[in-house]
């Protein structure tokens, strides 16, 4: 199993036109053919023929999973501008990843795991 950095949003389609869902970034574990990955306890399985998202959670919950951007804008292109919640065991590598030496505090917000 292969483990990486990944952004996580939930689209909620009850919500503003799919636009408030939490987002994440963090490490998942993704299956060989990238057809589901674990975030934590969670694990998503590929979805096909959504617009807004290309995977679900275990209760048919969508959501948008893609690789961290280095240019910043992981945010899922129909999405808003809140925080973007990142794991401190991810902090590390994503700030190597993007050549920075700290957070910008006003996108991102640490959180354990």
């Amino acid at each position: 199993m292969q483990k990486e950095i990944r952004y996580i949003e939930h689209k909620n389609f009850k919500l503003n036109n799919f636009n408030n869902g939490e987002a994440i970034i963090g490490w998942v574990e993704l299956s060989k053919g990238k057809k589901w990955i674990k975030f934590g306890e969670k694990k998503f399985s590929k979805s096909t023929g959504e617009k807004f998202s290309n995977y679900q959670d275990e209760y048919g919950e969508p959501y948008w999973v893609s690789g961290v951007k280095k240019r910043g804008s992981n945010r899922h292109p129909c999405s808003t501008n809140g925080k973007i919640k990142i794991q401190r065991s991810a902090v590390e590598e994503f700030l190597r990843w993007r050549k920075e030496e700290k957070l910008d505090i006003a996108v991102y917000e640490v959180i354990e795991g």
